[in-house]
């Protein structure tokens, strides 16, 4: 096994040795011939200067001089794509297809090799402008010709086998080495990295303010590693990652330290200033580090073993159930499609949440008597959609009314009156510490009012196009104030599709008749149309160092329907820590509490549970364990047991020897089974060898497909190059024939031309031949 093992290894680092290799003779390449291409554009220079001479000497056209510009036209056309406009029948003029000019009468520009600022080990193509500034050019300028060849062998083909490469190892190495470490090696103890790899790489734009201190794959979402490059920038407010093969934007969460996307976790040294990039390359050279960790046999981790602790890295502290985010449940669970629900009473009031898929929604509200009551939109990150303003200068009544006159009060609630509770908690599926926004807001606070949706105004929002009528009635003072009458006492809002959970929240005084109708939504039927979204809110960064576990009755049943059931700690900037314990692979998380969060039904009854202390006490408030109202306290080595409170029975005992410093997670998953190991324990071996059989690349294919996918791959990339090369060589012989028809020397034809000259030179010889004879023969009968 260790010898197939290194074996195996050697060969990815042969493999990326073998590409880079090729990337830095590219890199070479690249330099020669841009001074291949400079040399050819200042002899053209130089031969515009010298036909422009002899035609003003001699006023005739230097045919030698024009054949060797013709040429070095040829020969640049060779290297790369250019365009030749010939000014006045007599100069040449050269630019490069964006118009950039090479040649330019007798003044040639120069093109330099220029290293990539994002990638230190690429050399791009720069071009120096008259005034001696350099310009980095794109890579899809540069078209045609062997130069052009180049650049679109290195970014079609080069890089993206290199990235599939590096994708290869990183999900075998990662898989491998989480399988491995479930098990126990021969002297019981748990299994550790069998492979090292090795991690991303990144690179800071020029002028960042913050820097990439550390990253790392995240092994718990090694599935969503892709073999691609990412555009990372900073707008100022949020962050875009991008994917540099296909453009496409990739969700990314930033928790003010670390941004984690496709599979990475990148923390950042500095506070990032809006236009700061960074170009990361996950796996690119990734198969340069594989290598084995394992070389003694005895810490081969065979065996499976009883339960024990694992890192766990996609705590979600507040996830979407199937029914309900928080305490607000999906707008099917809420109310009826298309139907009036009449005579609610308004506060400030989180009515139901819009699942992701949903399509075509509108809503609608009707105001009864004379009160304002509104429509507000949010999404689950805190941004206000649409709605009325709560800050600035136009705040409105119905915030006003409740002591809202700031974004704190919908965070905290501090100034909150009548019983107004804040908007953006947890307990209403809010992911902790979430801030309001009004960036996105789609207002309306001044007529001509309309109820009829045409008429309104609209906006758009991560590809949802928001369409709303206004607030109607505002008892701000202001147009249509008081006028409880149709239509001034309706509103409406319509989505067109719901690319991510948003909330329906009613701000208001009064009683209003509420009614909203769509399409479709998404989710397997029973479910409330809801489709399981588990996006983690924070990533646990290390392992919760636990000891002396012991499962309980239940815990055998958790395990087989939550596999593998899971516990974290996650400790706040203040200190105050959360605990949560749940099923990972549900597609509802257990919490202890279920103000924490979704419970299922079954199994166990009613999903609820407890944790308790060694003495017996009861850790009541999961949510701020150590928080200042809170009476509770954790500390290190307590001991903490976890029950179901539908049956009382125990689920685990285990000791806490570590917490998690001030603004981190921590976590721990219990997996495995109950019972004893010993010789002839082979269960982990059996599970390591069943890996070649996971979609672990990609989570769409097996080692052995993503290994063969990448060779078909290539070889079709090198069939269309053969039958483009055939194509290409068919097309410049019928146009090398067209210009040699033109300008070219056919000898077979020069041959003839020569004889036939020469049969007139003999004929006319003999004319004059005997033109001569005749003047002598006059000249002699004169004597």
């Amino acid at each position: 096994m260790i010898g197939n093992a290194q074996t195996l290894s050697a060969q990815f680092r042969s493999f990326d040795s073998y590409l880079q290799d090729m990337q830095n003779n590219i890199n070479s390449e690249i330099k020669d011939e841009i001074t291949q291409v400079n040399n050819t554009t200042q002899q053209i220079a130089g031969l515009n200067r010298e036909i422009a001479l002899a035609r003003a000497r001699t006023g005739e056209a230097p045919n030698s001089l024009l054949n060797q510009r013709d040429q070095m036209i040829a020969e640049l056309s060779e290297r790369m794509d250019s365009r030749l406009n010939i000014q006045d029948d007599k100069t040449y003029n050269v630019s490069l297809p964006n118009g950039q000019p090479l040649v330019s009468g007798t003044d040639a520009f120069k093109l330099v090799p220029v290293q990539d600022e994002t990638d230190p080990q690429r050399t791009l193509v720069g071009y120096r402008d008259g005034g001696g500034n350099v310009v980095t050019m794109e890579e899809d300028v540069i078209t045609g010709g062997s130069l052009g060849g180049l650049l679109r062998f290195r970014q079609e083909t080069l890089d993206k086998t290199q990235d599939q490469i590096g994708q290869l190892a990183v999900s075998l190495t990662t898989a491998f080495n989480e399988q491995h470490k479930q098990g126990v090696d021969l002297n019981g103890e748990q299994g550790e990295d069998f492979f090292s790899i090795r991690v991303p790489q990144a690179y800071n734009g020029p002028e960042n303010s913050a820097k990439v201190a550390s990253i790392a794959f995240d092994p718990t979402r090694v599935d969503e590693v892709r073999a691609t490059d990412y555009q990372v920038r900073y707008d100022g407010t949020e962050f875009t990652v991008t994917r540099q093969d296909s453009g496409e934007e990739v969700s990314a969460e930033w928790d003010g330290t670390m941004l984690s996307f496709g599979g990475i976790d990148m923390a950042l040294n500095g506070t990032p200033a809006a236009g700061d990039t960074f170009n990361v390359q996950p796996v690119r050279r990734a198969a340069a580090g594989m290598d084995v960790r394992v070389n003694d046999l005895d810490k081969i981790a065979a065996a499976l073993g009883p339960v024990r602790p694992m890192p766990y890295s996609t705590v979600d502290f507040q996830s979407q159930s199937m029914t309900r985010l928080g305490n607000t449940k999906s707008i099917e669970s809420e109310l009826s499609n298309g139907e009036w629900d009449k005579g609610r009473i308004s506060t400030i009031d989180p009515i139901a949440f819009i699942p992701k898929g949903a399509t075509n929604v509108t809503i609608e509200m009707n105001n009864d008597f004379s009160e304002d009551d509104d429509i507000q939109i949010f999404s689950r990150d805190g941004k206000h959609l649409v709605g009325t303003p709560v800050t600035g200068d136009d705040i409105d009544f119905t915030w006003k009314s409740y002591g809202v006159e700031a974004s704190k009060d919908l965070e905290e609630g501090a100034n909150l009156a009548y019983g107004a509770e804040p908007v953006l908690t947890i307990k209403n599926g809010f992911p902790e510490d979430t801030t309001y926004s009004d960036k996105h807001l789609l207002t309306r606070s001044s007529g001509p009012y309309s109820s009829n949706l045409e008429d309104g105004i609209e906006s758009t929002y991560n590809s949802m196009k928001f369409s709303y009528t206004g607030d109607g009635d505002r008892l701000d003072g202001g147009f249509n104030d008081g006028r409880a009458s149709a239509p001034y006492n309706v509103e409406k809002i319509h989505i067109d599709k719901v690319t991510e959970p948003v909330f329906l929240v009613v701000s208001g005084n009064g009683l209003y008749d509420l009614k909203v109708s769509w399409e479709g939504l998404s989710g397997a039927p029973g479910t409330g149309g809801v489709t399981t979204d588990n996006t983690p809110i924070g990533h646990v960064q290390d392992q919760l160092e636990v000891s002396d576990i012991e499962i309980g009755g239940g815990f055998n049943a958790m395990d087989t329907a939550y596999r593998p059931p899971s516990f974290a700690v996650k400790a706040a900037d203040d200190g105050s820590l959360s605990l949560g314990f749940f099923g990972a692979d549900s597609g509802n998380n257990l919490f202890v509490s279920p103000d924490a969060g979704s419970v299922p039904s079954s199994p166990p009854p009613e999903g609820i549970f407890s944790i308790f202390k060694e003495d017996g006490t009861e850790i009541e408030n999961v949510l701020s364990v150590n928080g200042p109202d809170s009476g509770d306290s954790l500390a290190v080595g307590e001991r903490l047991t976890i029950r179901d409170d539908a049956t009382g029975n125990v689920i685990l005992s285990f000791t806490i020897d570590e917490l998690p410093s001030e603004g981190s997670t921590s976590g721990v998953t219990f997996t495995g089974i109950s019972g004893t190991t010993g010789p002839g324990d082979n269960r982990n071996a059996l599970a390591l060898q069943n890996l070649q059989s996971d979609d672990t690349v990609g989570a769409s294919a097996s080692f052995s497909g993503a290994y063969g996918a990448m060779v078909s791959d290539v070889g079709n990339r090198t069939n269309i190059t053969q039958v483009n090369l055939e194509a290409r060589q068919g097309l410049t012989d019928q146009l090398r024939a067209v210009q040699q028809s033109e300008s070219g020397v056919n000898l077979d034809e020069e041959a003839a031309n020569l004889i036939r000259y020469q049969q007139y030179y003999q004929a006319n010889a003999r004319v004059i031949d005997t033109a001569a004879s005749m003047f002598d023969t006059i000249l002699g009968l004169r004597s």
